[in-house]
């Protein structure tokens, strides 16, 4: 996979989050955050999901998140999606 191309799972979790606002500001939001904050958060909300026993596909692409240039092309699908 081109270090370019978007997990389908993660697509999936971005339409979602695209349709909830509060989801869709406070991920646009990590972007203000250092790059080692904005993984610490993503990692927490990761563990949390986890420990909860939810949806491991969601956790996996939330996880995803934590690498820089997936952080990226996320916050923008998000802006092209209308969130």
């Amino acid at each position: 996979m081109p270090d370019h191309a978007i997990p389908e799972q993660l697509v999936t979790l971005l339409h979602s989050v695209s349709e909830d606002r509060r989801l869709a500001e406070w991920l646009l939001g990590l972007e203000q955050h250092p790059p080692a904050a904005r993984q610490a958060a993503l990692l927490r909300m990761v563990a949390e999901i986890r420990a909860a026993g939810e949806d491991s596909a969601v956790a996996d692409a939330i996880a995803a998140l934590a690498q820089p240039h997936l952080f990226d092309a996320a916050c923008n699908t998000l802006r092209e999606l209308g969130a």
